[in-house]
């Protein structure tokens, strides 16, 4: 076991699961960090795909004092079957999780008339979370991390779920009470109360409060020179590639898709190699009527 976790024997050599992919399984050596052995399985079911040569010696000496059991992995899904075995608390993690002055759960039943997740907006218009006096700014899903993480290093967190709002660590500095309450007055005179059913006011949806505005795109001309950072609204042209994808062309200028997001897309030159100009021109667009320029324009003439 590494961890709580099952390991794999093979030659006397053991592996522990690095990641699993359809019906395949990764399995790399328990020495890869004390060795920098790069000793590696691929398995499929329950043949081996591929295999590297070990650095070291086998490890005999932990096999005899350790049970094995064969399994047959062709029966199983191994990642369910990894992720199955819980694994084991350090000491660190289990002081972390059984000492009660460092984690600190209000639930909604014992604090029915609180609004735990209140919101106002930063400077920049994003969503910081308000718990007991402090502010926390969004980290990644439902966790959520101290404004003062990088100026006084606090390690305090805080993780969203269902029915509760958990705190976990102390702070390092004193409460934002001047900044809550400014972020306050901000978002009420922004949004006004709304009443419910039951008589009590609840504020609207703080998340689209919080967003910044954006302005409207300009109408661009022919005979206007486009100015970098600013959204422009004119007819594009999209033209098929040989590789089946989409050349944008615009004023004799060609310009192959870089990157795709939720809503725009980002075009470089088509000279944007070494080799044929080390052009640095982008541009973004929004479907199919809305442009913004780079801050850097072409170094060559438009394309015949």
């Amino acid at each position: 076991m590494y961890r709580g976790l099952p390991l794999l024997v093979k030659n006397k050599f053991i592996y522990r699961c690095e990641r699993t992919r359809n019906h395949r399984s990764y399995w790399l050596c328990i020495r890869y960090k004390t060795h920098k052995c790069k000793g590696r399985i691929i398995c499929q079911n329950n043949s081996v795909l591929k295999e590297t040569e070990h650095c070291h010696m086998d490890d005999r000496r932990r096999l005899n004092h350790s049970d094995q059991k064969l399994v047959d992995l062709s029966q199983i899904n191994i990642g369910c079957w990894v992720k199955s075995v819980p694994p084991r608390f350090s000491s660190n993690a289990r002081k972390a999780t059984s000492t009660p002055r460092r984690m600190l759960v209000e639930t909604k039943e014992e604090k029915p008339d609180a609004l735990l997740d209140e919101y106002i907006p930063s400077q920049r218009g994003y969503p910081l979370l308000v718990v007991q006096n402090y502010l926390f700014r969004k980290n990644r899903g439902k966790y959520w991390r101290c404004i003062r993480c990088t100026k006084y290093n606090c390690r305090s967190r805080v993780i969203l779920k269902e029915d509760m709002v958990v705190n976990i660590g102390k702070h390092t500095h004193g409460p934002e009470t001047a900044k809550i309450q400014m972020g306050r007055k901000i978002r009420d005179s922004a949004v006004s109360p709304v009443a419910t059913d039951g008589g009590n006011f609840l504020v609207a949806n703080p998340l689209a409060t919080c967003s910044t505005s954006k302005k409207a795109p300009v109408c661009l001309h022919d005979d206007m020179k486009p100015q970098p950072k600013i959204w422009y609204t004119v007819p594009l042209t999209f033209v098929a590639n040989r590789r089946g994808t989409q050349n944008l062309h615009y004023r004799g200028y060609v310009y192959v898709r870089k990157k795709g997001y939720h809503h725009t897309m980002n075009w470089v030159c088509c000279k944007s190699n070494k080799k044929l100009g080390n052009c640095r021109a982008r541009v973004c667009t929004e479907g199919d009527s809305k442009i913004r320029f780079g801050a850097k324009w072409h170094n060559h003439k438009p394309l015949k």
